[in-house]
């Protein structure tokens, strides 16, 4: 299984608003059980989509600048960027079958 790449703060504008291709960021926390959760769905989507859609961590609590920019109040937070704008969010655990069709969604915009 692919691992997600955890940004911080001072990566978070150079790989995600100035991404060429469209990019899911997991803004998640360390002790979060949800997260861990979503990892194994979250690690599956990064390999089916590997060539059109890139995939990022940002822990919430190392990075409060990039979680508090896009309004992050619950973890896990998953928002959906393309071409350097926030074009979508859902917030807590999802089945795999939903996160993909947001994930298809963000592909179509």
């Amino acid at each position: 299984m692919a691992k997600l790449p955890l940004i911080c703060d001072s990566d978070f504008d150079e790989t995600v608003l100035k991404a060429r291709s469209p990019i899911v960021v997991d803004f998640q926390g360390k002790d979060c059980a949800p997260c861990r959760l979503m990892e194994p769905i979250v690690e599956e989507l990064v390999e089916e989509y590997a060539d059109r859609v890139g995939f990022v961590s940002v822990d919430v609590e190392e990075s409060p600048q990039s979680a508090r920019a896009y309004k992050v109040r619950g973890v896990p937070t998953f928002v959906f960027f393309k071409d350097g704008e926030a074009v979508d969010r859902v917030v807590g655990a999802l089945p795999k079958r939903v996160f993909q069709s947001k994930v298809d969604a963000l592909l179509r915009k």
